[in-house]
């Protein structure tokens, strides 16, 4: 019955550590896999920061219980990037995960 409310497009990234062939490492985003869900917007708004003006947005995306989403992924809404903050399974009863997200990146 919930999953008939998530129709949007969630792009889960996940980070992976590959050698710079001097000896570093580089860690980079790829995608995972993409899930059906829905994001609800949280908070919007604009603060400055040091002189600069800052878009700060927060989150929640809803995703069918039993998703593979750690707090260090990234998750892609309508082409927008969003930084996991928090993963919850409400009451612990599995039905479905919450995630607080905020804003990453507006560009991919």
């Amino acid at each position: 019955m919930f999953s008939q409310f998530l129709t949007q497009d969630i792009g889960v990234l996940r980070a992976t550590d590959t050698k710079d062939g001097g000896g570093g490492i580089i860690k980079d985003y790829v995608l995972r896999e993409t899930l059906k869900g829905r994001f609800r917007y949280l908070k919007a708004g604009e603060a400055k920061v040091s002189d600069q003006d800052r878009r700060e947005v927060m989150g929640r995306v809803y995703l069918a219980s039993g998703s593979d989403v750690l707090i260090t992924d990234r998750l892609v809404v309508d082409g927008i990037t969003y930084r996991v903050v928090a993963v919850d399974n409400p009451m612990s009863m599995s039905r479905h995960l919450e995630i607080d997200v905020e804003l990453y990146s507006e560009n991919n």
